[in-house]
């Protein structure tokens, strides 16, 4: 027994490990594409730029409906591909549509409660397609515990998107070159995931067309965590949807860039969680709930010594990565 438990805590280290190496990596080129983004663009057009992104991050959320997490347990636990994947996969596409839709007529609607600039957040709504691909892809890659493919594609997602930003986008009327790129570039990082899963031979049984009654079993089974990841994001993101129509342009810039700071200081949390699940489901319950609690008070510790730190040196960090014009994000 303690044989197992040892193997299963450096397991699961090495599967933290990635996606912590991961989450830095990608997050460091994230950080720095918006940083980028947001001293060419300037305030009002970053800030329109982050109500679109929130919108099509919610947007994934919502449609992902919680599937991606029971394709990672069930997968795990199986040891090999599952018929959910197909499943999640046109579940998503087809909850994408509704989005799309939705948020457009919202537009018509509410016309205040949604950037001016309609062309560029059309554009950047369509990156949702090739998104449900991707995040099939990720969670497959995740639970055969390919932390090292998961890295990878993340990473070359991030410098992709990066490096285009950094060639193309130069004034504040670049916008709907940059809601193009992106989209494009998540087009890319679709095939690009899909190959490395054909590595995996998983590739071939998603191209299957999945039968009503599987959609609708799905959808019973996953709406508790969609629900809750759903409601939990919204109410990270209600506050910059409300910021655009009540304080305009500028203060939803400055918002964004100051939460785009405190975002990054999960990349820990997420790298622990993200390996705990498929580790967890292969595990009995005691041992199980001994790996979950020395990972839950480790989050605490660090959450405690991040926050501090980011507090203390907000002034400076925001003017060295943004530039004096955000200094109110500090």
């Amino acid at each position: 027994m303690d044989t197992i438990a040892a193997v299963s805590a450096r397991r699961l280290g090495l599967n933290s490990l990635w996606l912590l190496l991961a989450r830095v990596l990608t997050q460091g080129l994230t950080l720095v594409f918006v940083a980028l983004v947001a001293r060419r663009l300037g305030v009002a057009a970053f800030g329109q730029y982050a109500v679109m992104a929130a919108l099509v991050f919610l947007g994934n959320t919502v449609t992902t409906f919680g599937a991606d997490t029971l394709l990672i347990r069930e997968t795990a636990r199986a040891g090999g591909l599952t018929p959910l994947a197909p499943v999640a996969l046109w579940l998503q596409l087809a909850l994408s549509v509704l989005w799309i839709g939705s948020v457009i007529g919202i537009g018509f609607a509410f016309p205040a409660a949604l950037p001016e600039s309609r062309l560029p957040l059309i554009v950047y709504l369509l990156s949702l397609f090739p998104l449900a691909f991707y995040t099939v892809f990720s969670a497959l890659l995740r639970a055969f515990e390919r932390m090292e493919l998961f890295l990878a594609l993340n990473l070359f997602t991030a410098l992709l998107q990066t490096l285009g930003a950094a060639i193309l986008i130069r004034t504040q009327s670049d916008l709907l070159i940059l809601c193009a790129w992106l989209s494009l570039t998540q087009g890319i990082a679709a095939v690009s995931g899909g190959w490395l899963c054909s590595r995996l031979e998983a590739f071939p049984a998603l191209w299957r067309t999945a039968r009503l009654a599987e959609v609708w079993a799905l959808v019973r089974l996953a709406w508790p965590l969609a629900a809750l990841t759903a409601l939990a994001l919204f109410s990270q993101r209600l506050s910059l949807l409300m910021l655009l129509p009540l304080a305009g342009d500028e203060a939803a810039g400055w918002y964004s860039a100051a939460a785009r700071l405190v975002e990054g200081l999960k990349i820990g949390h997420y790298a622990v969680l993200g390996a705990l699940l498929p580790t967890l489901s292969r595990r009995s319950s005691p041992e199980a709930n001994r790996l979950f609690r020395a990972s839950w008070a480790a989050m605490l510790a660090l959450s405690i010594v991040l926050a501090l730190a980011l507090t203390l040196l907000a002034d400076p960090i925001v003017t060295l990565l943004y530039g004096s014009h955000f200094a109110p994000a500090a």
